[in-house]
């Protein structure tokens, strides 16, 4: 069992196998963050998006910069399109290329709020 490692999760053990290499995965996916760069000088435009310690480098077309740029350095915003990922032995995922195809900005409230709002709904 050289290339398997045990480890105990709750009660339950769980066999773990090293990562291995992998081709790029693409994938319709999502993005969060602050828009705090939209530029280019040709029809793909970069846009960079913040969260928290992470800085997710993405693409999107010139009528999407355009409509993305009252966002800059404003509230977050989700970013749906297509990710590019790929998987390193050591450290696991790492999102290689993300082309934004649309968004919707995110509300700034705590879960507590978020909770309360859904029990005022009547369903």
């Amino acid at each position: 069992m050289n290339d398997v490692n045990l480890y105990r999760r709750s009660r339950i053990f769980c066999i773990m196998r090293p990562m291995q290499e992998m081709s790029p995965i693409n994938q319709p996916d999502y993005v969060d963050g602050e828009v705090i760069h939209v530029g280019g000088e040709d029809e793909t435009v970069s846009v960079h998006l913040r969260e928290e310690g992470t800085l997710h480098r993405c693409t999107t077309s010139v009528q999407m910069a355009r409509r993305l740029e009252s966002y800059l350095y404003g509230p977050p915003i989700r970013a749906f399109g297509t990710a590019n990922w790929v998987r390193h032995e050591v450290t696991g995922w790492e999102l290689q290329r993300f082309f934004i195809e649309e968004f919707v900005p995110l509300e700034d409230k705590t879960l507590a709020r978020a909770l309360s709002e859904l029990e005022e709904l009547e369903l």
